[in-house]
């Protein structure tokens, strides 16, 4: 997914990164990181489609155009873009999910998580973010459940 004619001058900038698209860069406070290809795709995608909840069907279409890919190279891309190693330390949702999934294996870590977004969203609702963000049910409560197990109390919220 090359940068579109619309995108040639577009910068996404989100915390201390900028995507631009016209170099075909992301910066981490001014400073070039070396993404792939790939990975530079999925970030631009996942940025195009800010504040959305997506499916992976929907990121496997956007990013790799029906192309065929293996499971580890979506996840690898994945997890290349999210926590582990970008880490897009002030995008609450990263947080949020870190924290469910945290919590649902019982990690002692899922509390700092929760943390974090508190940090960066004072009056976080995690049921009113999940549901504004259409997101289904089943995953609702999963990640709510989850949520829970790491100590979030969302009455207090």
């Amino acid at each position: 997914m090359r940068p579109s004619a619309h995108d040639i001058a577009m910068r996404y900038c989100f915390g201390d990164y900028e995507l631009a698209t016209e170099r075909y860069e992301l910066r981490l406070n001014s400073i070039v990181l070396h993404v792939e290809p790939l990975v530079f795709d999925l970030i631009l995608f996942l940025c195009r489609h800010a504040g959305r909840i997506l499916s992976r069907d929907e990121i496997i279409a956007g990013v790799w155009q029906g192309r065929t890919v293996s499971e580890a190279t979506i996840d690898g891309c994945i997890r290349f873009a999210g926590v582990q190693r970008i880490g897009l330390p002030n995008f609450y949702w990263t947080h949020l999910m870190d924290a469910a999934a945290k919590g649902q294996l019982g990690r002692l870590d899922a509390g700092k998580a929760l943390s974090r977004i508190l940090e960066i969203r004072p009056n976080f609702s995690a049921c009113l973010e999940l549901r504004k963000w259409n997101a289904c049910l089943p995953d609702l409560d999963h990640i709510m459940e989850g949520l829970r197990k790491a100590g979030w109390d969302e009455k207090s919220r």
